[in-house]
């Protein structure tokens, strides 16, 4: 057979990474905006017209459908040796979530990621856009965002059988770890129910909150992102204590970061809605109310436990340790304000149930040196 091609494989990128492998040698115009729902961004790239001709062309091609005030016009360009992050290069500061999106997109191309610099400088150049109109040339990419999770037609028969599997792999996780059979069985429950009443969509969502409470449970003996050593079967009360405390204060640390970098994001999302922006800097704070339940009582019961004076006192805090992570672990399971965070609207991946749902089984796993 013979060898393919540097044409027929740039053929096979699809239209965008066709137009941004022409920026590998050279910048490229480009203009990007917000969608008027904000739920998506335009992407135009051209290897001739100016980025100003660019901005004037989406402004009149896109007004049904964008949002004006997000308009950016400049470059797109390649740093030499690097060809897996795309550099944009914007007159002025892109709105956080067109960057949101555009990083998506790119990543969606095969790339790694997109870097966003400002220059003013590209507001001097000339208005063309009559001249690339006439041209014809110009490459408009538009991908849609990702649907949310099960926005398709569900197939009720096959989570019926999935549900099934699901409760089946439960018998061996209870048995292993009593402590999640109560959060495990409402998840099972709240997916049976939903699914009796033909709210399917509902039941698949409990379905996978459910699986993703196994997957966790079936890691409950490693600690995840390097916060803490693995528990061992020769630890003892004291080490095991110690390595939980040191777990949870890492988790709780990542959680509220992660929290941040959402405000962040949902402010900068109307960056060029001042009014807007300023009301909604008011009231950022309450996000956090996300997060209750999740404050010193497990860290003050592991301490306890772990600076106990005698055998009685351990033993006392010990099971109350165990308590609380088992308290802990039904509240991350049934907060819908966890769950709305998680699937905010920004773009932003938090991950907040997957963080501390893997961290509190890894900390069951710990419980077992308690003792």
């Amino acid at each position: 057979m013979p060898e393919q091609t540097l044409q027929d494989k740039i053929m096979e990128m699809g239209p965008l990474k066709q137009a941004l492998h022409l920026a590998i040698n050279k910048p490229l115009g480009c203009a990007l905006a917000l969608t008027a729902d904000r739920k998506d961004a335009v992407l135009l790239i051209d290897h001739s017209a100016k980025p100003s001709a660019l901005s004037e062309l989406l402004k009149k091609r896109g007004k049904p459908f964008i949002e004006p005030a997000t308009v950016r016009f400049g470059r797109v360009s390649f740093v030499q040796g690097d060809e897996r992050t795309v550099h944009f290069e914007t007159t002025r500061s892109v709105p956080g979530g067109a960057i949101t999106h555009i990083v998506r997109l790119m990543k969606k191309a095969g790339y790694e990621g997109a870097v966003f610099h400002d220059n003013a400088a590209l507001e001097q150049e000339g208005d063309d856009a009559a001249q690339a109109h006439q041209a014809g040339e110009i490459q408009a990419e538009h991908e849609p965002a990702a649907p949310p999770p099960h926005a398709e037609t569900i197939d009720a028969e096959a989570l019926k059988h999935r549900l099934a599997g699901l409760v089946q792999h439960m018998g061996t996780v209870i048995a292993a770890q009593p402590a999640l059979r109560d959060t495990l069985l409402k998840l099972a429950k709240d997916a049976q129910t939903a699914l009796a009443t033909n709210n399917v969509k509902t039941a698949a969502s409990a379905a996978d909150a459910l699986e993703s409470s196994l997957a966790a449970a079936a890691h409950a003996g490693h600690v995840s992102e390097g916060m803490a050593e693995a528990p061992h079967a020769s630890d003892g009360p004291r080490v095991a204590f110690a390595k939980s405390s040191q777990l949870w204060r890492a988790c709780r640390a990542s959680v509220h970061g992660k929290m941040e970098q959402l405000k962040t994001a949902v402010i900068d999302a109307y960056a060029e809605e001042p009014s807007v922006q300023a009301a909604i800097r008011q009231h950022i704070g309450k996000l956090s109310g996300a997060l209750e339940g999740l404050d010193d009582r497990l860290d003050d019961a592991l301490d306890q436990a772990l600076n106990a004076a005698d055998d009685t006192a351990h033993a006392s805090a010990a099971a109350h340790a165990k308590q609380v992570i088992a308290d802990t672990i039904k509240t991350v399971a049934s907060s819908q304000k966890l769950a709305a965070i998680d699937d905010n609207p920004f773009g932003l991946h938090v991950g907040l149930r997957e963080t501390l749902s893997k961290t509190l089984a890894a900390l069951v796993g710990l419980s077992k040196s308690m003792a």
